[in-house]
């Protein structure tokens, strides 16, 4: 059985999965992939802490996937990852993070870092 914390990540591009998966594991984490919001709720993961998502999933919109984490897994840390130029993308969930694409490796250390509470050492 793995010890290490692990990382939900619901990302409809195969390849954006694929770099963040990558990146995450180099970090330490464990990854499950989930190419839909409905997949992973579905999936009814028990012990969610960490979770990152695209704020533009087809089949949720990013108000009620927010929603529905922080009702289902109180302790889940989000981190949304985002296009917009707006700004939060999420604006009734204050303690989630954002991380504008594209951005650089060192950037997604540094958020998750900041996001998950822990230290990231690459």
């Amino acid at each position: 059985m793995s010890t290490e914390p692990c990382v939900y990540v619901i990302e409809e591009e195969p390849a954006h999965s694929m770099l963040l998966s990558y990146h995450i594991e180099k970090l330490g984490f464990k990854v499950k992939q989930f190419e839909s919001a409905t997949a992973f709720f579905s999936s009814s993961p028990s012990a969610v802490h960490y979770v990152i998502a695209s704020d533009n999933l087809s089949d949720m919109d990013n108000l009620t996937f927010c929603t529905k984490i922080k009702d289902t897994y109180h302790q889940a840390q989000l981190l949304i990852t985002t296009t917009s130029t707006k700004g939060k993308t999420c604006t009734s969930c204050q303690d989630i993070n954002h991380i504008y694409k594209p951005f650089s490796i060192q950037t997604l250390y540094e958020v998750v870092s900041n996001t998950f509470k822990i230290p990231v050492t690459k």
